[in-house]
C-alpha cells in the first residue's frame, strides 16, 4: 500500500479537519493548494473564513490571499494573526534546523486559543512501505516529545489506520478486495485511539506557557533525521520510469541536505576479462543534473568479485531528489547491487537554524 495515496487515510484526515469551525477565522495553509486540507476546509466564498497560502521568497500580500516566507523560514506576517495553522505532512519535507525555525514561527503567528494541525508518517510502524523519501519522519513518541519541547500542548491526538496489534506485531495484510475494504475501515476506527500503532499520526496542538527547549528539539530531530535517512535507503524505488534505455537506478531517489557526500556502489564483472564490458555511474540531482561521474572498465574488475565504487560530490543547497544511475556499455556484463550507501563527509548548517 502506498501511504500517501491511501483513500482511507485521506478520508480520515478530511473528517478530522471538517470538525473545525472556520467561519470568521483566518486559516493559513502550509500544504499545497490541492491537498486534502483545501478540500476539507471547503475553500469557497460561503465558508466565511479567510484563507491564506504561502509563497517562498515573496513579500507580504495577505490582502491577495497569501503571505511570504523567506529563506530562513520566517513568515512575513504579524504575530497573533492566525487562528488555524494547517501543516499536515508538510513538516516532513523540512530538515531539522528548518523544523525548529518553523515551530518557533508557528507560536508567534497563532492567536491566543489558536490551533496548529500536524500529521506525520509513523516511521517505526510504516517501516519500508512504499512512499516518498523525506528528510524527517517521526514516530509518535518522537512527535510528542518534539511538540512538547517546542512549547505546545497536544489537545487532540489521533492515529490514522491501525497497522500493529497490541503486542506490536504487524497486522496481516488483506488480499481479497471485499475483505480489504471492511478491514481498512475497521482499522481506521481502531487506530484513532492508538497513534503509536498506526501508519500515521495526527495532532491538534495549542501554544502553552512553557518556553521552547531548542537544545532538546535539536537533539531529538537530529536522531530522528539519522534514523529516517537510514530507513529511506531501504524504501522501494517508485521512480524508475523515464530513465533512458540501458540505464538503471541504484537504490532509490533520496533527499539530501547541503554538504559533501560519498556515494558507494558495488559492481561485479561476469564473464571473461577480454569480453568488452564497460559502464558509467552518475550521481544526479533534480533528474538530470550530474554532480559526479565515473567510468568502469570491466577488464580491470576481478571476475565475480564485488568491487566498491565511490563517487564524491558536494551540494551547495538541500535537494529533494538525489539518485545514482548505472549505464552499461559493450557486450560483456557488469552487475550492480541494488543497495546504495550514501555517507556524509560533512554537512552545512542551514541559515537561521538556532535563531
Amino acid at each position: 500500500m502506498l501511504i500517501e495515496s491511501s483513500e482511507i487515510l485521506t478520508t480520515c484526515m478530511a473528517a478530522l479537519l471538517r470538525r473545525l469551525k472556520v467561519a470568521g477565522r483566518t486559516v493559513l495553509h502550509l500544504e499545497s493548494a490541492g491537498d486534502i486540507g483545501s478540500t476539507a476546509f471547503n475553500r469557497q466564498a460561503d465558508d466565511r473564513a479567510r484563507h491564506l497560502d504561502v509563497r517562498e521568497d515573496d513579500s507580504k500580500r495577505a490582502d491577495e490571499g497569501w503571505i511570504g516566507r523567506d529563506r530562513d523560514g520566517r513568515f512575513d506576517a504579524q504575530a497573533s494573526t492566525i487562528d488555524i495553522l494547517w501543516v499536515g505532512h508538510w513538516l516532513e519535507r523540512l530538515w531539522p534546523e528548518q523544523i525548529i525555525v518553523f515551530l518557533s514561527e508557528a507560536r508567534r503567528l497563532l492567536r491566543p486559543g489558536g490551533v496548529m494541525i500536524l500529521a506525520g508518517t509513523n516511521r517505526q510502524v510504516a517501516g519500508t512501505l512504499a512512499r516518498p523519501a523525506r528528510p524527517v519522519e517521526l514516530t509518535w513518541a518522537e512527535a510528542v516529545a518534539l511538540i512538547q519541547s517546542a512549547g505546545f500542548d497536544i489537545t487532540r491526538p489521533k492515529g490514522l489506520l491501525l497497522a500493529r496489534g497490541p503486542d506490536g506485531e504487524p497486522l496481516e495484510p488483506c488480499h481479497e478486495s471485499s475483505a480489504a475494504v471492511f478491514d481498512m475501515v475497521t482499522r481506521a476506527v481502531a487506530g484513532a485511539d492508538a497513534p503509536e500503532r498506526s501508519l500515521a499520526w495526527w495532532a491538534e496542538v495549542r501554544p502553552s506557557e512553557r518556553p521552547a527547549d531548542v537544545e532538546r528539539m535539536d537533539v531529538l530531530l537530529q536522531r530522528a533525521g539519522a534514523a529516517t535517512a537510514s530507513n529511506n535507503l531501504a524504501l522501494p524505488d517508485r521512480g524508475v520510469a523515464g530513465l533512458p534505455a540501458g540505464t538503471m537506478r541504484v537504490g532509490r531517489s533520496l533527499p539530501l541536505r547541503a554538504g559533501r557526500y560519498r556515494a558507494t556502489v558495488q559492481v561485479q564483472r561476469v564473464g571473461k576479462a577480454n569480453d568488452p564490458s564497460a559502464g558509467v555511474i552518475e550521481a544526479c540531482i533534480g533528474g538530470d543534473d550530474v554532480v559526479a561521474r565515473t567510468s568502469i572498465d570491466g577488464a580491470r574488475l576481478a571476475n565475480r568479485a564485488w568491487v566498491p565504487i565511490d563517487l564524491e560530490f558536494e551540494l551547495a543547497r538541500p535537494v529533494d531528489e538525489f539518485d545514482v544511475r548505472f549505464t552499461l556499455a559493450g557486450q560483456g556484463e557488469i552487475r550492480v547491487r541494488p543497495e546504495l550507501t550514501v555517507a556524509s563527509i560533512f554537512w552545512k548548517p542551514m541559515q537561521g537554524a538556532r535563531a
